[in-house]
């Protein structure tokens, strides 16, 4: 489980981010990085097809088709937030994807998306 200040750069490069999934503590999975927005479509499809307990209620922080790579990496990053659910929860789901050769990882930030928060509340003074 990684615990995270922000998500870096992802908000910044993905303005279409679903700041609503965001907004208090919030579990994420990232279910990995990829060259393509093609191959990320095709990756959520195919977990969503395979292992839908293991993504039921996840909300992608960004749609394939919206997402923008990392200027750092060249890739995007395929990450679903788990509105409502714990750590545990999204360890035994990753736990899941993990066994059957999934790219899977447990990311929380303990207060939603601080940047996403200060650019609601506009500019202060």
């Amino acid at each position: 489980v990684m615990v995270r200040r922000d998500l870096g750069d992802y908000a910044a490069v993905n303005p279409s981010i679903d700041s609503g999934a965001l907004k208090n503590k919030v579990v994420v999975l990232n279910l990995g990085a990829y060259h393509s927005r093609q191959l990320m479509a095709v990756t959520w499809y195919k977990l969503k097809k395979k292992y839908p307990a293991a993504v039921k209620d996840a909300k992608l922080l960004v749609q394939p088709a919206e997402s923008n790579m990392s200027p750092k990496t060249g890739k995007n990053i395929l990450r679903a937030a788990l509105p409502g659910y714990d750590v545990k929860d999204a360890w035994g789901r990753c736990n899941t994807l993990s066994a059957a050769g999934e790219a899977c990882a447990v990311e929380v930030l303990p207060k939603g998306l601080p940047e996403l928060s200060a650019a609601e509340q506009g500019p202060s003074g």
